[in-house]
């Protein structure tokens, strides 16, 4: 929906302030395809943005991808928001150490079932529904990770997994694998953000990193929808895409039309980017002969002059992969 007709809605003084709010609602589910209307208490909460209309006791649910900020400020002016109960969640049959590590992220409260800690990160889960039992995600997730961790859920369809001073530390590649588990076994497509190692000199510091990187993580998960793994390094480009002029995005797409419009040879670059031009390296990720990454790699030069060999090229070519997406 555009956020002008939703001003209309909410600002047009020729609009009763006693109007029937269902008919708007039928509205706004026209505008969402995505939107939800029921009677029952929400479940689903992460991939939706609820709202609870008190005159005819419905909710309505939008997939948080489709709402804009502006959007979700406008409808708040014609519904209340709607969050669940915290006793959905403490209902649980949490562990000692799962309710001291949530007392801490969440209140700054120091529990002695916590331990010295001096080397930390979270590893944050995002799961569609909350019909999944926790028992089994949590064996799942433990069960997956040779490394100690600490399975904490934050909601009931939300989790972080805690890393401690590990040797043999989690990485993005193991994350897609465990992401690739939980699908099979679950039917489910979670998101993830893995985040940065940290060293801890006051426990307390621990809630402030923590909820730094959960609210960037929610705000990832809304502005880059269609993304499913995140990490601090690889959001940065992004971020900077979203800060760039829309003019000049659109002067280097029309200036490498050609490559944008093979997306097959725009990944074979991007994967060598990332792999740090190692060609061996990047044709074993891509189940492919070296020498054919070498065509390809050659044949990425003749359409764009850019070579992929020199660091000033590869970066103007990852920002088109990005751009592509």
């Amino acid at each position: 929906m555009s956020g002008s007709f939703l001003y209309k809605i909410c600002y047009n003084e020729n609009i009763h302030p006693n109007l029937e709010v269902l008919p708007m609602i039928e509205k706004l589910i026209k505008q969402y395809p995505s939107a939800k209307l029921q009677e029952e208490e929400p479940r689903n909460k992460n991939a939706y943005q609820w709202y609870f209309d008190e005159k005819d006791k419905m909710y309505l649910g939008i997939q948080r991808q489709d709402l804009t900020k502006e959007a979700e400020d406008l409808l708040a002016c014609l519904f209340e928001k709607w969050e669940p109960a915290e006793s959905s969640l403490a209902s649980r049959n949490l562990s000692i150490v799962q309710k001291g590590w949530y007392s801490l992220l969440h209140g700054g409260q120091i529990s002695e079932v916590i331990g010295e800690i001096n080397h930390l990160r979270f590893i944050h889960i995002e799961l569609p529904d909350s019909d999944l039992s926790p028992v089994d995600v949590e064996e799942a997730c433990t069960g997956f990770f040779n490394q100690t961790i600490q399975p904490v859920w934050l909601t009931n369809t939300s989790l972080i997994l805690i890393e401690k001073d590990s040797s043999d530390s989690i990485q993005l590649d193991d994350v897609i694998a465990f992401s690739k588990v939980l699908e099979g076994d679950f039917y489910f497509k979670g998101k993830f953000y893995l985040g940065k190692w940290r060293y801890i000199s006051n426990l307390n510091d621990t809630a402030v990193f923590f909820q730094k990187e959960n609210l960037l993580f929610q705000s990832l998960q809304r502005d880059f929808a269609k993304q499913t793994y995140f990490t601090f390094e690889r959001v940065i480009p992004y971020l900077i895409i979203n800060q760039l002029p829309k003019n000049f995005i659109l002067k280097l797409k029309e200036e490498y039309q050609s490559v944008l419009e093979d997306p097959e040879l725009l990944h074979t670059a991007q994967v060598y980017i990332e792999n740090n031009m190692n060609a061996s390296l990047t044709a074993k990720k891509m189940f492919m002969h070296r020498n054919s990454l070498l065509y390809r790699i050659d044949k990425f030069t003749e359409k764009t002059g850019l070579d992929l060999k020199q660091y000033e090229s590869a970066w103007i070519i990852y920002f088109l992969s990005l751009l592509s997406e």
